[in-house]
């Protein structure tokens, strides 16, 4: 059995590998699942960068490399193989996988929609990675790439306005969204747009994106990284950036100082440009973490009232979308790894989005 699969290594996010890894013999308890096809964005690029940060290089660990990983991705795998009681063959999963073909999971805490994977080197990192869902119904308005593109991308979006709603904006008046072009600064813009938004949403995106991001009306300003002067500093104002540059930040907190009201860094697709310098005026950039926000969320409201609120606000997202995204297909390992590096060098135009599959369709 092959399990082509795309390996990174740690040093250096665009040394990447093609390889068949070993599957092993399942054990009592046990799934195999083959995976079918995942999305691949920027999101990804972040979980890769942040590997030692958060823990996303302890999810897919590749066997006697310890120097190499595997990026999670979000996708649809079907069982092939079952050693559980609980969960059958050619059952259809979703959630995060590895670039690989196959992949094995232990189910416990199964209902009769989500188990959660109890594998012992996985039990350590945030649960809401670890949990999947039984696919019982394949033609939902949503459809599959759909789903496996966006639904991290604007569940994200969506803790994100909710956050910033939650904190009542800081008491700002503009929220300042940088790398706008990206798809959950698209995201939150939109939650936060409309005549109802108690703030103004102003998007920082590059010369190349200026045009497509101006296009959707969902930003009330748009303004290019080499004209950060034009920034209007003199309200008080939220940062949230989806990209990491530490030049950008730094600029932005320079220009604000105390009418910066809170930072936050989403992304690190941006890593090369390096970290926010130290002892910036304004607040302390604090990396958002999306998981802490759902906890909190389900402590609140309750884990339905949750599920229903995201779910509202995702659907609004995901039927907007459909004016401005493109879905991109590529299979085979050395045409999944071009378009990985293609998305790593920040080439993918911002209205397009991969669903890839590592080996043939089976």
């Amino acid at each position: 059995m092959k399990n082509i699969s795309l390996i990174v290594e740690k040093a250096n996010v665009r040394n990447i590998e093609v390889v068949d890894l070993p599957v092993g013999n399942l054990q009592a308890g046990e799934l195999l699942l083959r995976v079918d096809k995942f999305s691949f964005t920027a999101n990804n690029v972040t979980y890769a960068v942040l590997g030692d940060r958060i823990g996303y290089w302890q999810f897919f660990p590749v066997a006697d490399r310890p120097d190499w990983f595997r990026t999670p991705v979000w996708g649809f795998a079907d069982v092939v193989e079952s050693k559980s009681t609980e969960i059958a063959v050619a059952e259809r999963i979703y959630g995060y996988l590895p670039m690989s073909e196959y992949l094995v999971v232990r189910p416990e805490a199964v209902s009769g929609h989500t188990f959660t994977d109890a594998t012992p080197h996985r039990q350590d990192l945030p649960m809401v990675y670890n949990q999947y869902q039984r696919v019982t119904d394949r033609d939902g308005a949503i459809s599959e790439d759909e789903r496996a593109i966006l639904s991290p991308v604007f569940g994200t979006s969506f803790l994100l306005a909710d956050f910033l709603a939650d904190n009542a904006y800081f008491d700002a008046s503009t929220v300042l969204i940088a790398s706008a072009s990206s798809k959950t600064g698209l995201g939150l813009a939109e939650l936060l747009s409309g005549e109802a938004s108690p703030v103004q949403v102003t998007g920082i995106t590059s010369q190349r994106n200026r045009s497509f991001v101006s296009s959707l009306g969902t930003y009330d300003h748009v303004v290019t990284y080499d004209a950060l002067a034009e920034l209007d500093t003199s309200e008080r104002t939220v940062l949230v950036d989806m990209a990491g540059s530490g030049t950008v930040i730094g600029e932005i907190h320079e220009r604000y100082g105390d009418k910066l009201a809170f930072s936050s860094i989403v992304g690190v697709t941006h890593w090369e440009a390096g970290r926010p310098p130290k002892g910036l005026p304004g607040p302390k950039p604090t990396m958002f973490f999306g998981p802490g926000q759902v906890e909190k969320r389900f402590e609140d409201w309750g884990a339905e009232e949750y599920r229903r609120r995201a779910a509202a606000a995702t659907e609004r997202l995901y039927r907007s979308s459909r004016d401005w995204l493109n879905i991109e297909y590529r299979e085979g390992g050395e045409a999944v790894a071009e378009a990985f590096l293609s998305v790593v060098n920040g080439e993918t135009p911002a209205n397009v989005a991969y669903m890839f599959r590592m080996g043939e369709k089976a």
